[in-house]
């Protein structure tokens, strides 16, 4: 029986890439997590509450979700706390299945308002006789992208699913394969 399979060229490399990838993708999120939170107390402030500023202190929102909800992602990875083994069983995939979730969705939101930001700009630039109306939809246009942006995600939600397979090993070392190690 012919068996084939994609063979990575990097294969000394592709592991030292891959654990310095989710290292720094690790530092780079708590980097973010932290510099969001502050951006939305700074923005937040009375003094400064501008209709961009608002869309800018969601924006904020929605990224630190992005980046909170790839931590625990990124851990795992970066210093293999769960083997081969525990990321092949039902809690797992239910992890990966809420994680695809939370970030489509979060993703989605920043999206948005990144879009309604643009089209803010434009209007106080081209259009400033239409900035005080667009102030008053300012609020309306982020929670419509907060509650948007889940429902346009259904159809991608509902194409995720988690399957069974029953899988066979055969190994020389069955200590290896009870102890849950590859």
């Amino acid at each position: 029986i012919n068996i084939f399979h994609c063979q990575n060229s990097l294969n000394s490399s592709s592991f030292s890439f891959h654990s310095l990838h989710f290292k720094l993708s690790l530092c780079i999120c708590i980097f973010g997590c932290i510099t969001n939170i502050l951006n939305f107390i700074v923005l937040t402030r009375k003094e400064l509450r501008t209709h961009i500023n608002q869309i800018l202190a969601a924006l904020a929102v929605s990224d630190f979700v992005v980046m909170l909800v790839y931590v625990p992602y990124a851990l795992d990875y970066a210093f293999m706390l769960n083997s081969r083994w525990q990321r092949l069983t039902y809690s797992y995939a239910h992890y990966i299945f809420m994680h695809a979730m939370l970030s489509q969705t979060a993703h989605t939101i920043s999206i948005f308002l990144t879009i309604i930001l643009a089209l803010w700009r434009y209007v106080s630039v081209c259009h400033p006789n239409l900035k005080n109306a667009v102030m008053k939809r300012t609020l309306l246009a982020i929670l419509t992208s907060y509650v948007l942006a889940p429902l346009i995600s259904l159809p991608y939600f509902f194409s995720l699913g988690i399957s069974t397979e029953d899988i066979y090993i055969y190994s020389h070392n069955m200590t290896e394969i009870r102890n849950g190690n590859s």
